[in-house]
């Protein structure tokens, strides 16, 4: 530990923040224009940024590596456009923005990450900085072709070589940002009766969203899907807020590129679309550069996707193409690959630790047994069996925690509005069932709905779904019991601010923890500690077709599981360099090639051996 690493910190905590601006405004100027627009406040114009940075590393990566030279342009060039417009930024960003950029930031210093970084994360960034694109990638590791690496195809390019290359989590403070900035520019727009509601999300997300380490790339598409939420009612509420309609789509899209199970609040997507049906066609032809951006960024995901997975959406198996490509994932592989991921978010673990009588804490083998559910069979089971096992999982705490953190907002705020209350309310009189308000609120209990269907865990889109519907309800339930216009919203303020101090104390004491309680942690300090690996220890090269391929191999380093058994563990990559990729995997591997200059990798599913592989542990 040293000043300067310490004083690298904030500054590339700053820079994640103002490059997406400055390429957020630019874009901006291209497709909108007037400072009137819907997207000309701070959350909005970062999340244009992003996204603008997104197309930008989707496309060039078909052609070359991101190397650290190529990002640390990109990033310049973000610099340079912040600050060319820095007097516009001078004057929208208010103490408010100051404010949150200032809370956030203790989110961002972490010691170590969580298991996925080095499982899908850091591997998925070494790839994408020392090679272009590769076909048949999933053949290697499909940890490397879940979409929500798209988050690391923008974080690579948030790096200072040589200086400061360990902040890739930061950027996920980035969208925390930018969401709050997003709530507090509509609560100055909306009355004071409505923004309640924004100020319950507000509360409910302090509250949820406490750790960097707990956030990953699993939070930054929950806080774009809340944004496509809250935009969608705006829309919804006020017939004439078009633009509003525009911005929701724009969050959905990008929120799903980043996370497929975004896909769960596709019932409110479906009702903007309905009611805004007839004014598609002229909102096209009013912003189509917007539009032709949007088709551009989503055919570049999908593009993508095909060339690494054989896929339009890796491991749904109706979008795959195995007969069309030789390079694709085995679409046999496909059907129980999707199945355990939905099986393993309804507690099928579980289950099977019930019925087979197991003690392991994780169970990864595709038991076929006898009176036993398989996870393609119990992916399929109704609510009613599998609701059993899912509530033996502690993560529906998280959810039921927002549920009740709503509760007491609005025991907390009743009570401070007695005087105001309408005790004559008969609640059979009231008309609420024909408001279209109510017609909203449905939808959004369907999201709900198909959250439960699909993946019900708390980072699948549960926070999402849950905070939005519970924030609506609330604020809905407030407005029906009060007569007056306005409510007493100075004990919301204060749950606003004892919502700040929670999430503060709890990353100050992590901090502590992390850092302060172990001395020789303290050399690490602000910056995470990734764990090293050895060639001939962790892992060993082995050349196939003139390609040389780093296989991990077993050891007490980066892994998950087990260690001492024969299959009831998975190994981690890390920063091996690329290729990597588990030993075992070598016999799922049956041909490599490079033509012009391209990787292609081909499966040998079809053997028995890498089948066996597979089914004895589904993380492969």
């Amino acid at each position: 530990m040293n000043f300067f690493e310490i004083l690298l910190h904030p500054i590339l905590y700053i820079i994640t923040i103002i490059v997406p601006l400055g390429y957020g405004l630019f874009v901006h100027n291209i497709f909108f224009k007037s400072k009137k627009s819907v997207f000309f406040e701070i959350g909005s114009l970062g999340f244009l940024g992003f996204s603008f940075i997104l197309l930008i590393s989707l496309f060039f990566h078909f052609f070359i590596p991101l190397t650290d030279y190529f990002c640390l342009f990109i990033l310049s060039l973000g610099l340079l456009l912040f600050f060319f417009n820095i007097s516009i930024f001078a004057i929208i960003f208010t103490k408010y923005y100051l404010l949150a950029l200032i809370v956030l930031y203790p989110l961002s210093i972490i010691f170590y990450p969580n298991e996925d970084f080095n499982h899908y994360y850091l591997p998925y960034l070494t790839y994408i900085q020392s090679s272009k694109i590769v076909f048949g990638l999933g053949n290697l590791s499909d940890a490397l072709i879940f979409s929500q690496n798209s988050h690391y195809d923008i974080y690579v390019f948030f790096k200072i070589p040589f200086l400061a290359e360990k902040g890739f989590s930061i950027p996920g403070i980035s969208f925390y940002f930018f969401f709050i900035s997003f709530i507090i520019s509509q609560i100055k727009k909306l009355n004071p009766k409505e923004n309640i509601f924004l100020l319950i999300i507000l509360i409910l997300s302090f509250s949820s969203f406490t750790k960097l380490r707990d956030i990953g790339a699993v939070i930054p598409s929950q806080f774009l899907m809340m944004s496509s939420l809250i935009a969608g009612y705006i829309c919804y509420k006020f017939k004439d807020k078009n633009q509003y309609f525009i911005l929701s789509l724009f969050y959905f899209l990008f929120a799903f590129i980043l996370r497929i199970n975004a896909i769960v609040i596709l019932p409110i997507i479906t009702i903007l679309i309905l009611i805004n049906f007839k004014n598609i066609i002229e909102l096209i032809k009013q912003h189509k550069l917007f539009f032709s951006f949007s088709v551009l960024l989503t055919l570049l995901f999908f593009l993508k996707n095909i060339i690494i997975s054989g896929c339009l959406i890796y491991p749904i198996q109706k979008t795959c193409f195995e007969n069309n490509f030789y390079w694709s994932v085995s679409e046999e592989k496909l059907e129980t690959k999707l199945a355990s991921y939905q099986s393993f978010s309804k507690g099928w673990m579980f289950y099977a630790r019930e019925k087979l009588n197991l003690s392991d804490k994780y169970i990864w083998k595709n038991y076929n047994v006898k009176n036993f559910k398989n996870v393609e069979e119990y992916s399929k089971s109704n609510i009613f069996f599998w609701s059993k096992y899912w509530l033996k999982d502690p993560d529906y705490k998280k959810i039921l925690n927002v549920y009740l953190i709503s509760l007491f907002i609005l025991i907390v705020v009743s009570l401070s509005n007695l005087n105001k209350i309408n005790y004559k309310l008969n609640l059979i009189n009231i008309h609420i069932f024909k408001n279209r308000e109510f017609v909203f609120l449905i939808f959004a209990f369907l999201n709900i709905i198909m959250w439960l269907n699909i993946s019900p865990q708390s980072r699948y889109g549960g926070y999402a779904v849950s905070i939005f519907f519970v924030s609506l309800i609330t604020s809905h339930f407030l407005k029906f019991i009060t007569s007056s216009k306005e409510i007493n919203k100075l004990p919301i303020i204060i749950l606003v601010i004892f919502s700040i101090c929670y999430l503060e104390f709890k990353n100050i004491s992590r901090i502590n923890d992390d850092f302060f309680k172990i001395d020789q942690n303290t050399y690490y300090f602000p910056w995470p500690n990734y764990e090293e690996t050895k060639e001939g220890i962790d892992y060993k090269k082995i050349t196939i077709n003139n390609l040389d391929i780093n296989f991990r191999i077993k050891s007490n380093k980066l892994f998950n599981g087990d260690i001492s058994s024969e299959n009831k563990y998975f190994l981690l990559c890390g920063n091996i360099p690329f290729p990597c990729t588990p030993i075992k995997t070598k016999e799922c591997i049956k041909d490599i090639e490079i033509i012009n200059s391209y990787i292609f990798i081909r499966n040998n599913y079809k053997e028995e051996k890498c089948k066996k592989i597979f089914q004895n542990n589904m993380v492969f």
